[in-house]
């Protein structure tokens, strides 16, 4: 048996915009960014007997996690975020786990061209 937990739709509202784009992105307030978290248990957690969020992967440690690498930095890319997110969220599940990240642009500066944002996603092998 496998066992997929997925978190959805944590937003987070941060700087970010790249250098070639000028200043307009990089200038305006904080846009708000959408992660969604999918974890793959290489083992059933012990949570399921002792029935201890100690015993699992507490989702509210990641949403801190990574709200606070994110907060009061500037992002030039959503690639380069992205990495740095999955490399943080990496270690804080266990070894045996297999992680996919996606992380959504919900407001892209070249709107009305793109309505559903733009995202990047990084997963294991």
């Amino acid at each position: 048996m496998k066992m997929l937990m997925n978190i959805n739709n944590m937003v987070v509202h941060l700087h970010i915009g790249c250098k070639g784009l000028g200043d307009e992105e990089r200038t305006r307030a904080a846009q708000p960014i959408r992660f969604d978290v999918a974890i793959q248990f290489g083992t059933l957690p012990a949570a399921l007997k002792t029935l201890e969020l100690a015993d699992t992967i507490g989702y509210h440690e990641l949403y801190d996690a990574l709200h606070g690498l994110v907060s009061g930095q500037h992002w030039f890319l959503l690639e380069t975020l992205a990495l740095e997110i999955f490399n943080l969220l990496k270690g804080l599940i266990p070894a045996d786990a297999k992680l996919e990240l996606k992380v959504t642009k919900l407001k892209p500066c070249i709107l009305p061209l793109i309505l559903d944002g733009a995202t990047i996603t990084l997963m294991d092998d």
